[in-house]
């Protein structure tokens, strides 16, 4: 090998060392090594975002549409929303299931009440939850909820029951009839069964709270 060709290879190795060098050094900030580590977050607030929580009473007011299709197709020979649309009355998780279910006005009444059945959430859709009566009977069910001067009705909610309670009143305003029927859901059908001990422990604390009013009123 000529001395030449030995200083021009020595040339382009020089030659490249120096260009390798040069790209390393104007290498674009994307490829820097602290930009190759995942970022870590400390902020909770800087965190990816979860699904958010549902707000029931935003969801319930969306399914308006769809519970009155429901209610009709359940309760055939009442005129669902004669009286003006559905609507939410109350929100309670009464099946333990997590998800509240819904006390609904049926958009329909009679002289002195309201109409009221309850929904829940099944398969993604408004069900009506079935009660089964002291008869044996089971359906769906319509609560009655308002008063008159001598008549009234009204239905509780708790964790544990389904109260409906009924009343009425003598010409001295004094309580002459007064009943409660307790509902309490059977796990394995999850129908709300008529409890005979709880419904004569509630006709007791009940018809002695409505008694109250009315001497108070």
């Amino acid at each position: 090998m000529s001395r030449n060709t030995r200083v021009e290879i020595a040339l382009l190795t020089v030659l490249i060392i120096v260009g390798g060098l040069l790209l390393i050094l104007k290498r674009p900030d994307s490829l820097k090594e602290n930009d190759l580590k995942v970022p870590i977050s400390t902020n909770v607030s800087e965190a990816p975002p979860f699904l958010p929580e549902i707000t029931w009473g935003t969801f319930w007011q969306k399914q308006l549409p769809q519970i009155g299709m429901v209610l009709r197709e359940t309760f055939k020979d009442i005129s669902i929303g004669i009286a003006g649309p559905p609507a939410i009355r109350e929100e309670r998780d009464v099946t333990n299931d997590g998800m509240l279910d819904a006390l609904v006005h049926m958009g329909v009444g009679g002289a002195y009440t309201d109409y009221l059945t309850l929904l829940k959430i099944e398969n993604g859709k408004p069900t009506p939850i079935l009660f089964r009566e002291k008869t044996g009977e089971t359906t769906p069910k319509i609560f009655l909820s308002g008063a008159s001067v001598r008549h009234g009705s009204e239905v509780r909610l708790s964790e544990e029951f389904i109260y409906e309670v009924t009343w009425s009143t003598s010409e001295k305003n004094m309580l002459a009839e007064c009943a409660s029927n307790a509902y309490k859901q059977n796990r394995d059908t999850g129908i709300f069964e008529w409890n005979d001990i709880v419904s004569g422990e509630t006709t007791t604390n009940f018809c002695a709270e409505i008694q109250k009013e009315l001497r108070n009123s």
